[in-house]
Formats: structure tokens, C-alpha cells, sequence
């Protein structure tokens, strides 16, 4: 009897010790890796965060949570489906804790808006037919996104010729000479979404270019003289005293507002209050801005710099005249390319029979020369510079007629004149100029 009591005694110390030891086993830590996900998504885009939870031990305790931006999620799973609403940069943290060891993982990224990686076209439209569009083109597609502008506003179009778009602290503001059925003649949209924010139904005058002075004000060129803009309230005001004629291509550099008139020529104004500085008669192009810090414009026979802070000026010959387009104004067909410092510019025929030529004239250099032409093609106004892609972009059409709707979106290699790509679409847009971000 005294030894089955001594063996009683000595399983239930050994249950015991058992016990103890059980409960006083470490918790075991999980572990997690965040697999893959893309560095930089698009607006709207779904992505699915798939991370891998390991443990050496129960799961039963092991709980999941994710914060997104800081913000707790309702999601309690090891996997998370997240589509961003608004572009810019996003940090989401997944945790997964076991009785109060924890291991995680965080996920950084940037959202893009649904037009930001790539550029835009603005067109003209097919007068009398289509009201203007933007289309757009995503870096490294092989075609091209049509009416982008109504597919972001249902129900809502551009004026008739879209000549104009201009980029201004994240808004893009669009300028129509009229409007078309009910349309607005000057719309302002945001940048990356092409979401309509303002609009003006009818301008007082017909529409030409745009620009941004600040934060709070901007200008629009008009059929008759310059009006002031104001960016907070979206309205339009009064013109500016002393410009006078017909106005067109705009550009604002420090200190000064660069404009072309058709009766005054280049008009330099004061950007703190619209003051005439001074006038460059017989200019009718412009403008781009250089690595040295010129601006410069073109008209008759002369491609102009223009100091910056002294507004003196020289000149190098171009070998054509170029084209004074007031009879039904377009934008100037000229561009620059920063990484080869050289001004492109297209040597137009005359009104309604656009030129074939693209000229190119390296800053510093003798003289602008023949760059590439085009056979069976008409340069349909529209030639930008890309900095993305290094290359220079132009927009062709057949002809005029029913040859205007073949169109082709020309990538250009700067120094060998070589066509990288050419993207091919049809439609009747007119394209009037490229828009980079």
C-alpha cells in the first residue's frame, strides 16, 4: 500500500511538472514575407497583397490586421484587396500577431492618375461635324486613347477647334474658339484625372492660348486682345491695357509674360502688373525656353532669342519665312529638346496646306537646317519634345478631305531623324499640339 501511494504521488509530480512546463512554453513568434507587388499603380487598379505567414507552432491564436495610410481596415484575413481612389503615395502595414508576437509587412508604392503616365493631344475636332478632344497616349502603348476627355465627363464636350491646352499647377486648362451645341468654350480639368472642374460656356472673344502667371491668376490670347484669368474662382476678366489685335502663343518666364499680337508683334509685359516692357515687331511663333536660359520666338525670316533679364535680343537666319497663322490661328509648330539643346521647328506652306518639313537649329550653331521631311504626309501642326522618352513626336494626316482622318503619331529620334514608332489611328481629330506632364 505505502508503495502505490508513493507511485500516486510521483505521476501526479510528474503531470505537474508537465503542466508547468507546458504553460511556461515560449510563444512562438510568427514570421512573414510580403512577396511582390508593382512599385507604381494606376488610379482605379486592384491590387492583391498575398503575404506569406509562417509559424513553428498553434495558428490557432495567431490573429491579422492592415493599416492603410495609418487608417485601421475591417479586413482580418492574411490577404487584402485594395483599389486606390486618388493617386499619390500609399504605405499599408500587414501584421500578424501571435499572443503578442508580432511580424509584419509593409508595402510602399505610388499611385498614378489614370492619364499621368503618358501624354495628351489636343485636337482641333472636325469643324462643323465633332466638337474638339483629347486624346491621349500611354508610355510605351501601341495605339492611342480617343476622346479621353469625354470618356472622364459623360454627357459633357469641348468647344469647336480645340486649339490649346496648358498645364498649370495640376489643372489643365483647354481653350476652344467656340463653342459647339451647348458646349464650353474654355474648360478647366484635373491634370491627372481629366475630371471637369470649371467650365465657361461662352467667352466674349474667340479663344486662343493659355497660361498660368501664379498661383491665383492666368491669361487667355483671345481674337481680340489678352483677358485676365483669375485661377481661384475660374472666372474670366478684363483685358490687359495696351495689347491690342488679334493674340496667340503665350509663355511666362520669371519675371516677364511673352506673347505674339498680330499687330504689335512680340509683346513683352511686367508679370507683377501687366505693364508693357517691350515690343519686337514682325515676330509671329514662339516659344520655347533654352538651357541657357532664352527665350525665343520666330517670325519672317529671323528664329530670336531673347535674354532674360535684359530683353536684348539676336537673331540667327532661318532659311524660310515663317508662317503668320492669323487668318485661322494655330498654335506655333516649334519645340525643344533640352537633352540636345536644339529648337525644332516645322516650315509651314500656307493656310489650309500645312508643310511636310521639320527644321532643327542646335543652340550656338551657324544656322537652322533641314531636319526630316515627310513624302505624302502633311505635319498637322502638332510637334512636341518628350523628355520621358528622350524623342521628338509629331502628328501627321494624309491630306485634307477624307485623307485627314489617317493619322500618324510619329516618334522621332533627335539626331538621326530616324522614325523609333509610328502609331497609327483613325478618326477626323486635327490634331493642334502634344501636352506633357
Amino acid at each position: 500500500m505505502k508503495q502505490k501511494l508513493h507511485l500516486a504521488f510521483a505521476f501526479a509530480a510528474f503531470a505537474l511538472l508537465a503542466s508547468c512546463q507546458k504553460e511556461d512554453a515560449p510563444v512562438p513568434a510568427p514570421t512573414v514575407d510580403a512577396g511582390e507587388i508593382a512599385e507604381r499603380v494606376i488610379v482605379g487598379e486592384t491590387i492583391e497583397f498575398k503575404p506569406i505567414t509562417q509559424i513553428n507552432g498553434d495558428w490557432s491564436k495567431l490573429t491579422y490586421s492592415w493599416t492603410v495610410n495609418g487608417q485601421a481596415q475591417t479586413v482580418t484575413e492574411n490577404k487584402f484587396s485594395f483599389t486606390p481612389e486618388a493617386r499619390g503615395a500609399y504605405h499599408i502595414v500587414f501584421k500578424a500577431d501571435n499572443q503578442g508576437k508580432i511580424d509584419s509587412a509593409v508595402y510602399d508604392f505610388t499611385v498614378a492618375g489614370a492619364y499621368e503616365d503618358g501624354f495628351f493631344l489636343v485636337n482641333e475636332g472636325w469643324f462643323g461635324h465633332e466638337a474638339g478632344s483629347v486624346t491621349y497616349y500611354p508610355f510605351g502603348a501601341d495605339t492611342v486613347q480617343t476622346w479621353v476627355n469625354k470618356l472622364a465627363n459623360a454627357g459633357k464636350e469641348l468647344g469647336t477647334t480645340t486649339q490649346y491646352g496648358h498645364l498649370h499647377n495640376g489643372k489643365m486648362y483647354l481653350i476652344s474658339k467656340q463653342g459647339y451645341q451647348g458646349a464650353s468654350n474654355l474648360v478647366v480639368a484635373d491634370e491627372f484625372s481629366l475630371k471637369e472642374m470649371a467650365n465657361i460656356a461662352d467667352l466674349p472673344s474667340d479663344g486662343r492660348a493659355f497660361a498660368g502667371v501664379d498661383a491665383s491668376r492666368g491669361l487667355m490670347t483671345a481674337n481680340s486682345g489678352v483677358y485676365r484669368f483669375d485661377l481661384t474662382t475660374n472666372t474670366l476678366g478684363t483685358t490687359v491695357a495696351g495689347v491690342t489685335g488679334q493674340t496667340g502663343d503665350i509663355f511666362v518666364n520669371g519675371n516677364y509674360i511673352y506673347l505674339i499680337s498680330s499687330t504689335q508683334g512680340l509683346v513683352i509685359l511686367n508679370a507683377a502688373d501687366y505693364s508693357i516692357v517691350k515690343t519686337i515687331a514682325g515676330m509671329t511663333i514662339g516659344f520655347v525656353k533654352s538651357n541657357d536660359g532664352k527665350v525665343w520666338a520666330a517670325g519672317g525670316t529671323k528664329l530670336l532669342s531673347i535674354n532674360p533679364t535684359t530683353l536684348d535680343t539676336a537673331s540667327v537666319a532661318l532659311p524660310f519665312t515663317a508662317f503668320a497663322s492669323w487668318g485661322a490661328w494655330q498654335k506655333g509648330s516649334i519645340t525643344y529638346s533640352p537633352d540636345h539643346n536644339a529648337i525644332f521647328i516645322v516650315k509651314q506652306r500656307a493656310w489650309g496646306s500645312d508643310g511636310n518639313e521639320i527644321f532643327k537649329y542646335t543652340v550656338g550653331g551657324a544656322a537652322p537646317a533641314t531636319f526630316v521631311t515627310y513624302t505624302g504626309k502633311m505635319l498637322y501642326r502638332a510637334i512636341g519634345y518628350s523628355t520621358h522618352l528622350k524623342q521628338l513626336v509629331a502628328t501627321t494626316i494624309t491630306g485634307f478631305g477624307q485623307n485627314a482622318q489617317y493619322n500618324d503619331l510619329l516618334f522621332v529620334d533627335p539626331v538621326t531623324a530616324a522614325t523609333v514608332k509610328t502609331v497609327t489611328y483613325t478618326g477626323f481629330y486635327f490634331p493642334a499640339m502634344p501636352l506633357f506632364h
